[in-house]
């Protein structure tokens, strides 16, 4: 697989990011959720739920970030969906459970480089959100503009180590 090493002042990483649309505004809030290829009844009901923004102007907006896969009638179908529905961010590796970094990272890197938004939301698909109590929760005066990072705290947590 060919990798495009990029570089920056201070770092070199490997890219693994294929999709290269933008968001089309500013977004109050970007949702990526992370999503195997076969998953596609997992993508559609979260595009049919919680997901689905009904306004001109939205103030925010999802995608999902989903590898390649080595089954070529999925590998199909995924074109056919990216194509009609162009809500989703491909990465140029094989997806597996292990490479959840590489598809975060490649998440995080489509977001900055073309997106513009305020807040970031990283999920799986296998997650219901109430995204206007989390706009509100967002637009609250007492939530940071910047640096914030939300998420469970765990107080001296214990290693796993066995599974997953």
């Amino acid at each position: 697989m060919n990798h495009t090493t990029t570089s920056t002042s201070q770092t070199h990483y490997k890219s693994f990011l294929i999709t290269r649309r933008s968001c089309m505004q500013h977004y109050d809030l970007l949702i990526i959720i992370s999503s195997a290829p076969g998953n596609f009844e997992r993508r559609n009901n979260i595009r049919k739920t919680w997901a689905f923004e009904r306004s001109a102007k939205p103030r925010w907006t999802s995608v999902f970030l989903v590898a390649q896969t080595w089954n070529e009638t999925v590998s199909n179908v995924l074109l056919d969906e990216d194509e009609a529905l162009k809500d989703l961010v491909r990465a140029n590796y094989y997806d597996h459970y292990w490479n959840q970094t590489r598809k975060i990272q490649m998440g995080f890197e489509w977001a900055v480089t073309y997106c513009n938004f305020s807040f970031l939301l990283k999920l799986d698909d296998d997650v219901f959100v109430h995204v206007p109590r989390v706009l509100s929760f967002l637009s609250a005066p007492t939530t940071p503009k910047k640096k914030f990072y939300a998420g469970n705290h765990y107080t001296n947590p214990v290693p796993l180590r066995k599974g997953k």
